[in-house]
């Protein structure tokens, strides 16, 4: 249970940064790669960022 809600939450917050216009802008198999990156690790959003940033 407490794995498939941490997931749920990681997703929600995930969307959030995906809104970003500087992920949304990188090609999609970049995008992925970050997502899978960022979901296995459990990046925060600054991490993200950087890492986004980085790809760009």
């Amino acid at each position: 249970m407490g794995r498939s809600t941490n997931t749920t939450e990681y997703s929600e917050r995930f969307a959030l940064f995906a809104g970003e216009t500087l992920y949304s802008s990188l090609d999609p198999s970049l995008q992925e790669n970050i997502q899978k990156i960022g979901f296995k690790h459990r990046l925060t959003f600054q991490e993200l960022r950087q890492i986004t940033e980085i790809a760009a």
